[in-house]
């Protein structure tokens, strides 16, 4: 469990490492795609290692289908990231307000694959204490929240506090993550990552049909 969190944490702190540092585009979903494999492989490991039904061959499946998705973030996602036209994440993660966030859907709209108490728990807890503790920091350092951007704090955010620092990071990362998310069958895959899943793939199906038997 502590790997576990200590790896989440370490997501989340690239995330903001790399915002700050300039880090290019495919360097930031390289580095992140190895991160999110690292902890698909140990959590699923710890599954297998705790529950005495759960096989080597359904650990080596399930561990399949994260080195695949690792590897289309690693091939696919930087191709896209080369593009300079503002599109979907450009349009969709720029302007970050200070406060949180209405939830775009139901704590229940993830289920099965998040359960409603756990995205309850996340956001009016978890995520709610970084906005409060962020909205705490701002006038205590002259942050006028109503003029400033929360990309540009972040971008000079070594000259803030360390409250500003970590709240202000957490507030933006789950942010980021709501809008990251959706219910399933409300998104049609379309555009450039659809172009890009074709030419690695041949088609969608056939990325869905490798994705299932890996």
């Amino acid at each position: 469990m502590f790997f576990l969190l200590t790896k989440r944490c370490t997501i989340h702190s690239y995330l903001i490492k790399s915002f700050i540092s300039g880090y290019s585009k495919e360097e930031h979903w390289a580095e992140l795609s190895k991160h999110a494999f690292l902890l698909t492989l140990h959590k699923n490991k710890t599954n297998m290692e705790n529950n005495s039904n759960t096989n080597r061959r359904e650990f080596i499946k399930t561990t399949g289908k994260a080195g695949l998705a690792a590897s289309l973030s690693l091939s696919i996602l930087p191709a896209l990231a080369k593009n300079k036209t503002p599109g979907f994440f450009h349009h969709k993660f720029q302007g970050t307000p200070f406060q949180q966030q209405p939830l775009p859907y139901d704590y229940k709209a993830l289920e099965p694959s998040i359960d409603a108490m756990t995205m309850e728990i996340h956001y009016t807890k978890h995520a709610a204490a970084y906005a409060k503790n962020l909205a705490e920091a701002c006038p205590a350092e002259n942050v006028n929240t109503q003029t400033a951007k929360l990309e540009d704090v972040l971008a000079s955010i070594s000259k803030y506090s360390a409250k500003m620092r970590n709240n202000g990071g957490g507030h933006y990362n789950h942010e980021l993550f709501w809008k990251s998310m959706a219910p399933a069958n409300s998104t049609t895959l379309q555009g450039k990552l659809k172009d890009a899943i074709e030419k690695s793939f041949n088609s969608v199906e056939a990325f869905k049909a490798q994705f299932t038997d890996a």
